[in-house]
Formats: structure tokens, sequence, C-alpha cells
């Protein structure tokens, strides 16, 4: 289950990391690319602004495990539909 959990792990972080998205939107929007990378850019430069807060309230709360999946289904329910439009 460990090794399981790291790969999943693995396998979302390579696909959010910003050099890979660079890459990704630079090649799918084409000409307008620079609007496409500057929406990733400032999504993922708010990020920490939005879920510092948020990891802090939920761990004053809740167990840490219980903290990881909130963050994982707010997570999930913003990503995945994201790419599902946007990819």
């Amino acid at each position: 289950m460990f090794y399981a959990a790291w790969a999943l792990a693995g396998i979302a972080m390579a696909a959010t990391f910003h050099q890979p998205a660079f890459a990704a939107v630079t090649r799918w929007w084409g000409p307008d690319r620079i609007r496409a990378l500057t929406i990733v850019s400032l999504a993922g430069g708010l990020a920490p602004t939005v879920f510092a807060p948020l990891t802090a309230a939920l761990a004053e709360r809740l167990d840490w495990r219980a903290t990881y999946l909130v963050l994982v289904a707010v997570l999930a329910a913003i990503t995945i539909p994201a790419h599902a439009l946007a990819l």
C-alpha cells in the first residue's frame, strides 16, 4: 500500500509540476499560449495563499490523515474538472 501510494503521488506530482504544465500549455494553446501560461502561473502562485490557511484550519480540527483526505478531495474537485475542460 505504501509503494502504491508513493507511485500515485509521483504520477500526480509529475502531472502538476510547472515545467510539464508549461510545455503542454505552450504546445496545445499555440498562438494563445501567453494568456494560458499567465493563468497557469497565477494559479500556481496563488495556491499557497489559499491552501496554507485552509491546511492550518483543518489541522486544528482534524488529525493529519483526515486533513490530507479533505485536501485531496478539494484538490481533486478543482483540478480534475479543470484538466478535463482545458486539456
